[in-house]
């Protein structure tokens, strides 16, 4: 196996594979990047058994042949190397592996695909049609989906994930494809976000729902490229994974074979209690006064009167507090609740707002879940957070 390859576009490909590596393999081969040339193209692949990455690269191919080469080494000499030139790549039949540089030469040692696992999901099944896909009027197993509303899903979802093993349906952002919509909800119990892209013509999916593992919806969100979305059945016709096509790179992920918490039923439809204010007032303000707070509970409290709306917070152990009044608008009786600053923080930052930077903030009972939303209703986004209990 021998190839020349350009510096800068091996390592803009080595980022796409390394997610799939894991960082402590029970499997050693699973540390490996498997590498095929077929004339002038280089294929990469790289699976932690739970996300399946493959991309391709144009290269100036002398020899065809395979080899497994060690990821975070070749990455650590790529990195080290730098994005000019270019480097001649040689594998011996005894999968030695040769890198010749204008600096020098550098060998390391490659393995034998014969090691690798067994990967039909991601080699043996074709590619799907995606001019097909992208104009056709409906899909029932597939969709087009471009590159901003993936991002846009991923960044407002992903930081609600939980990561707690024992509730797996947490652990991933459940998507809803309802023809003309996609729902995408994520939710740790003690938060929840909804995202909800309207079409007025879309090529979604009628009825799916499925549930996308965290660290796959990590590299979606980062996608420079519009994705094509195909599901995978086993012969019982039940979704395992999922295929989405990025340019000339592919990800296959199962998908979590859980049900989803009904998340519909814990969001409050009546929270009488209406609060219009200033976002990046309310923001920084909880910044500034989750200084003064207990750092282990995180515990602040938002007092609201009639047009006034109080961030409050103490630390009884030290003797700090701290407290800011922002103006708003609310009508009702006077009213305040605790919540987590962190949780607080991390939902206005993943907000949107209104034309005039506004958001809505909704109560009920001091115990009850409170939402965050752009507008009166939270049509295309809401963000729900579970108040704590003020000590």
């Amino acid at each position: 196996m021998k190839f020349a390859i350009s510096l800068q576009e091996l390592q803009k490909t080595l980022i796409k594979i390394l997610p799939a590596i894991p960082p402590k393999a029970t499997l050693p081969v699973l540390e490996h990047i498997h590498l095929t040339l077929e004339g002038n193209n280089l294929f990469f692949a790289a699976t932690n058994q739970d996300i399946f990455v493959k991309s391709e690269l144009s290269v100036e191919g002398i020899e065809d042949g395979s080899v497994l080469v060690p990821a975070r080494k070749l990455n650590e000499v790529v990195k080290a190397l730098g994005l000019k030139g270019n480097i001649d790549f040689e594998v011996n039949l005894e999968f030695d592996i040769t890198i010749r540089t204008s600096m020098g030469k550098y060998s390391m040692k490659g393995i034998s695909i014969d090691e690798y696992v067994d990967l039909p999901e991601l080699f043996e099944i074709p590619k799907p049609d995606i001019e097909l896909i992208q104009n056709s009027e409906s899909n029932e197993n597939s969709a087009f989906i471009s590159k901003e509303t993936i991002s846009e899903i991923g960044n407002k979802t992903f930081f609600a994930v939980s990561d707690d093993d024992y509730r797996p349906a947490m652990t991933g952002v459940l998507f809803q494809f309802r023809g003309d919509k996609i729902i995408a909800v994520s939710t740790d119990s003690f938060r929840l976000v909804k995202i909800v892209k309207n079409y007025e013509k879309a090529n979604l999916p009628q009825m799916m729902d499925v549930i996308i593992p965290a660290q796959t919806i990590d590299l979606l969100r980062k996608s420079d490229t519009d994705i094509v979305m195909t599901t995978i059945t086993n012969m019982n016709n039940k979704v395992t994974h999922i295929r989405f096509d990025i340019g000339t790179t592919v990800i296959v992920s199962r998908v979590i074979d859980e049900k989803f918490p009904p998340y519909d039923s814990v969001i409050p439809k009546e929270n009488t209690k209406i609060v219009i204010t200033d976002k990046s007032m309310l923001l920084d303000a909880i910044k500034r006064v989750s200084l003064f707070v207990n750092q282990i509970s995180k515990q602040l409290v938002i007092k609201i009167n009639e047009s006034t709306l109080e961030v409050f917070g103490q630390d009884q152990d030290t003797g700090y507090a701290g407290s800011e009044i922002i103006g708003c608008d609310y009508v009702g009786d006077s009213f305040q609740s605790g919540f987590n600053y962190s949780f607080l923080i991390e939902a206005l930052n993943h907000l949107d707002t209104s034309d005039e930077g506004k958001v809505f903030l909704t109560f009920s009972e001091p115990t009850r879940p409170a939402l965050l939303m752009a507008d009166p209703v939270g049509e295309n986004q809401l963000m729900l957070i579970m108040p704590v209990r003020i000590s």
